[in-house]
């Protein structure tokens, strides 16, 4: 009983963090399905959620911390993103 309760509010924690992460996204200028195409091009959710925080406060910096090996699906999230602002 007690793992089934701990089981179902994991669950909900996971349900809550990815509203409130879609719900960045959505303020920054993105709907779900481009962060989604973002994610399957490779895309972390960290480096996602790095420009979603970039869209919303331009003046914090964007390639600072990215591994090289990042590059193609940052330059594509930026080509991506700037598709749609």
């Amino acid at each position: 009983m007690l793992a089934e309760n701990a089981g179902d509010m994991e669950s909900q924690l996971q349900v809550n963090a990815i509203r409130k992460f879609a719900v960045a996204g959505e303020q920054a200028g993105f709907t779900l399905d481009q962060m989604i195409e973002l994610l399957n091009s490779g895309l972390s959710v960290v480096a996602l959620l790095d420009l979603i925080t970039w869209r919303l406060d331009p003046s914090q910096p964007f390639w600072d911390g990215f591994p090289v090996g990042l590059g193609c699906a940052i330059w594509h999230s930026r080509e991506v993103a700037n598709d749609y602002s």
